[in-house]
Protein backbone atom coordinates (compact mmCIF):
# COMPACT_ATOMS: atom_id res chain seq x y z
CA UNK A 1 0.00 0.00 0.00
CA UNK A 2 1.23 3.26 -0.94
CA UNK A 3 0.54 7.14 0.90
CA UNK A 4 -0.33 9.29 -1.84
CA UNK A 5 2.72 11.96 -2.44
CA UNK A 6 0.64 15.23 -0.49
CA UNK A 7 -0.01 13.10 2.70
CA UNK A 8 3.67 11.50 2.94
CA UNK A 9 5.40 14.99 2.07
CA UNK A 10 3.30 16.72 5.12
CA UNK A 11 3.74 13.72 7.76
CA UNK A 12 6.91 13.01 7.23
CA UNK A 13 8.84 15.74 9.36
CA UNK A 14 6.76 14.39 12.62
CA UNK A 15 6.20 11.17 11.98
CA UNK A 16 8.28 7.80 11.15
CA UNK A 17 7.34 5.69 7.81
CA UNK A 18 5.68 3.17 9.66
CA UNK A 19 3.88 5.96 11.72
CA UNK A 20 2.70 7.55 8.35
CA UNK A 21 2.15 4.14 6.71
CA UNK A 22 -0.45 3.34 10.16
CA UNK A 23 -2.08 6.71 9.92
CA UNK A 24 -3.01 6.03 6.74
CA UNK A 25 -4.91 2.66 7.00
CA UNK A 26 -6.78 4.08 9.82
CA UNK A 27 -7.58 7.30 7.96
CA UNK A 28 -9.19 4.32 5.27
CA UNK A 29 -10.73 2.01 7.75
CA UNK A 30 -12.76 5.54 8.57
CA UNK A 31 -13.48 6.45 5.72
CA UNK A 32 -14.53 3.88 3.65
CA UNK A 33 -16.55 2.63 6.24
CA UNK A 34 -18.22 5.63 6.10
CA UNK A 35 -18.99 5.30 2.62
CA UNK A 36 -15.79 8.04 1.24
CA UNK A 37 -14.28 6.54 -1.52
CA UNK A 38 -12.38 9.29 -3.37
CA UNK A 39 -8.88 9.88 -2.95
CA UNK A 40 -9.42 13.62 -3.17
CA UNK A 41 -11.51 13.31 -0.27
CA UNK A 42 -8.99 10.89 1.62
CA UNK A 43 -5.92 13.50 1.66
CA UNK A 44 -7.86 16.39 2.60
CA UNK A 45 -9.35 14.41 5.62
CA UNK A 46 -5.99 13.22 6.65
CA UNK A 47 -4.17 16.40 5.86
CA UNK A 48 -6.53 18.17 8.16
CA UNK A 49 -6.09 15.72 10.70
CA UNK A 50 -1.90 15.09 10.74
CA UNK A 51 -2.55 19.06 11.28
CA UNK A 52 -4.64 18.94 14.03
CA UNK A 53 -2.44 16.11 15.95
CA UNK A 54 0.87 18.51 15.18
CA UNK A 55 -0.68 21.71 16.54
CA UNK A 56 -1.92 19.45 19.75
CA UNK A 57 1.50 17.82 20.65
CA UNK A 58 2.94 21.06 20.05
CA UNK A 59 0.52 23.01 22.56
CA UNK A 60 1.19 19.74 25.41
CA UNK A 61 5.10 20.35 24.47
CA UNK A 62 4.85 23.76 25.06
CA UNK A 63 2.57 23.78 28.11
CA UNK A 64 -0.06 25.28 26.53
CA UNK A 65 -2.61 21.90 26.95
CA UNK A 66 -2.78 18.84 28.66
CA UNK A 67 -1.64 15.62 28.11
CA UNK A 68 -2.67 13.30 25.14
CA UNK A 69 -2.85 10.05 26.67
CA UNK A 70 -3.30 8.31 23.43
CA UNK A 71 -2.13 9.92 20.07
CA UNK A 72 -3.93 7.00 17.66
CA UNK A 73 -7.41 7.31 19.62
CA UNK A 74 -6.81 11.05 19.35
CA UNK A 75 -6.09 10.96 15.72
CA UNK A 76 -9.45 8.95 15.26
CA UNK A 77 -11.17 11.07 17.63
CA UNK A 78 -10.04 14.42 14.86
CA UNK A 79 -11.26 11.65 11.77
CA UNK A 80 -14.76 11.00 12.95
CA UNK A 81 -15.13 14.91 13.93
CA UNK A 82 -14.38 16.14 10.74
CA UNK A 83 -16.52 13.20 8.93
CA UNK A 84 -19.02 13.77 10.73
CA UNK A 85 -19.10 17.80 10.35
CA UNK A 86 -18.29 17.86 6.59
CA UNK A 87 -19.61 14.40 5.06
CA UNK A 88 -22.86 12.93 5.78
CA UNK A 89 -22.49 9.80 8.07
CA UNK A 90 -24.65 6.76 7.48
CA UNK A 91 -25.76 5.42 10.93
CA UNK A 92 -27.21 1.91 10.98
CA UNK A 93 -29.62 0.23 13.60
CA UNK A 94 -28.67 -3.94 13.54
Amino acid sequence: MEVPDEIYNIAKPFFSDEEILSLYKTMLKETIGNNIYDTEDHIEIMIYAIQSLVKSKKKEFNGLASKIKNDRAYYIGILREYIGQHYFVYNTVV
